[in-house]
């Protein structure tokens, strides 16, 4: 999973998820925002949930 922020006219940037699951995992984007409502500060969860197929890297592995 990779949190970025995006632009957002009422606060400036919001935070969106891109997340890629892996085997046979599923989640929907509701439960993953739910997941980090409960162990995030409030400005810190995701507002909304992207998925991907896979997480672009580069070549020492990290998310792009």
């Amino acid at each position: 999973m990779a949190v970025v922020g995006v632009l957002d006219i009422r606060w400036g940037e919001t935070p969106v998820a891109t997340v890629a699951l892996q085997n046979a995992a599923e989640a929907t984007a509701e439960e993953l925002i739910a997941y980090a409502r409960g162990r995030l500060a409030h400005f810190k969860c995701p507002t909304r949930v992207e998925f991907v197929a896979e997480l672009h890297r580069t070549a020492t592995g990290k998310v792009l």
